[in-house]
């Protein structure tokens, strides 16, 4: 009886298992660029993501539920970012661009979408093109984050163009500053925002301008960014940088004048 059973187990066993169908659902952007999808959240993340959307002025259909909103509309926006930030960080500017316009065309780019492509524009050193992207960001109805802002000072700094980086900044702080504003993370300057401007002091040689930040610091819309490490060695490194610039022009200055004299 043992052996029969055995036998009939055995049999079952050998049977070929059968294949798992293939998924269909497969969301055409990330197929076509070889991106992962990205898998379903948590209530909290849900709840986080939610509390984002409303922030940026993103609202959900009226009459869904939180199952549809969460699997809709903010899910293709999820995937998208996640690959936008994956072409983002590798650098692949063109790439990152293709695929903001097939979100865009698909209705599934939002304004994180828009800040990553800011980003990616200042990341690979195009200026003009970070700020087009803040444009477009704005005329497509987003309001620019403090990532955005940050992101498109990056380039101008760079190169220390303050002229470009104190407009932006100017409208940064203007924006940020309406009482109708949240206050919100995602609409408050950043420590690595004013230190972003510092740098494009210290390339420029902006003593004023980085002065002018600097008393700001702690007040208005910057009255929760505290000095740290980095703005006080860009600031005392500027501030030396003048000393010695200067000190070597009166030196050459008094060289000249005295060997004037000798002649």
């Amino acid at each position: 009886m043992f052996s029969t059973l055995f036998e009939a187990k055995k049999a079952g066993t050998n049977k070929p298992k059968a294949k798992k169908a293939a998924t269909s659902g497969k969301d055409p952007l990330s197929a076509s660029l070889g991106a992962p999808l990205v898998s379903g959240l948590s209530k909290k993340q849900r709840r986080k993501q939610r509390d984002r959307d409303k922030r940026a002025g993103v609202e959900p259909a009226a009459g869904a539920s939180v199952q549809q909103r969460d699997s809709s509309g903010t899910r293709s926006s999820r995937e998208l970012n996640a690959t936008l930030s994956r072409l983002a960080r590798g650098k692949q500017l063109a790439e990152c661009r293709a695929a903001f316009a097939m979100g865009s065309a698909s209705g599934s780019a939002d304004s994180w979408s828009h800040a990553i492509l800011i980003n990616a524009h200042a990341t690979c050193g195009d200026g003009d093109g970070a700020l087009a992207a803040l444009a477009a960001m704005r005329a497509a109805g987003h309001r620019p984050c403090v990532m955005s802002y940050t992101a498109a000072l990056k380039a101008p700094c760079g190169r220390g163009d303050l002229d470009v980086a104190r407009g932006i900044l100017a409208e940064m702080e203007a924006e940020f500053g309406k009482p109708s504003l949240p206050k919100a993370d995602d609409w408050t300057p950043n420590v690595r925002t004013a230190n972003t401007f510092f740098r494009g002091c210290l390339v420029s040689g902006g003593v004023d301008d980085a002065r002018s930040l600097l008393k700001r610091l702690g007040r208005g819309v910057w009255a929760g960014v505290p000095p740290d490490t980095s703005t006080l060695t860009l600031t005392l490194t500027l501030t030396l940088t003048l000393t010695l610039t200067l000190t070597l022009t009166l030196t050459l200055t008094l060289t000249l004048t005295l060997t004037r004299c000798g002649a």
